[in-house]
């Protein structure tokens, strides 16, 4: 703005309560990955690293798209995978769990959509926040509607998965209906959400943010 900020309450009024909020999650968000036996902290590690490259590719494409909100996209991708957190705090208090890793991996793809549900319900998120974190793997997903929160975070994810090992074990990008749902919501549709290739800067900062 013109004006230099120099009080919390006008800082609150320039960004708004509703941005505020987003951002106190966001942050708050780091001390829930956390575990204390070796098994599950490198676990936890891996996941938190994948919560935060999915929340900046998020907040990146969210700037090229008409009606998407850059701070809740950055939530978004921090929580698409909440329910895997419960699993892994009951894996930390039990370490025999861990013994069997093709059981607890297993685990983890069945019911983490199903916990993330729930602890967001009880967090009171908002219902598209819960539809993301039921479908953030679900690469078909299908709708009528304009895209969405969801839509982002499956896009976003796959982009994080690009030039890395695990590239070759998922759907390209843009085979998928999520990127078609988004590419009509662009804002200048010259541009493009693949935001790898032109936005390697603000990810990086996005990323640094979190650290």
């Amino acid at each position: 703005g013109r004006e230099q900020i120099e009080a919390l309450p006008s800082a609150i009024t320039r960004l708004g309560i509703k941005g505020i909020s987003n951002l106190i999650t966001a942050f708050t968000m780091r001390m829930v990955f956390n575990a204390k036996t070796k098994e599950v902290k490198e676990l936890m590690s891996a996941l938190w690293l994948h919560s935060r490259d999915v929340s900046g590719i998020c907040a990146v494409m969210a700037k090229k798209l008409k009606g998407f909100d850059t701070d809740k996209a950055m939530l978004a991708g921090l929580i698409h995978d909440i329910g895997t957190i419960p699993i892994l705090t009951h894996a930390d208090k039990h370490p025999n769990l861990m013994d069997n890793k093709r059981d607890v991996q297993h685990t983890l793809e069945k019911l983490t959509p199903v916990l993330g549900k729930m602890v967001l319900e009880k967090w009171n998120f908002t219902e598209d926040f819960i539809e993301l974190a039921l479908n953030a793997e679900n690469w078909d997903h299908k709708t009528d509607e304009p895209a969405n929160y969801t839509d982002l975070v499956i896009v976003a994810q796959l982009l994080s998965y690009r030039n890395t090992p695990l590239q070759d074990q998922y759907p390209e990008p843009t085979s998928i209906p999520a990127y078609q749902r988004l590419t009509k919501l662009l804002k200048y549709p010259s541009d493009s959400i693949d935001v790898l290739e032109n936005s390697q800067e603000e990810l990086a900062g996005i990323r640094q943010l979190f650290n």
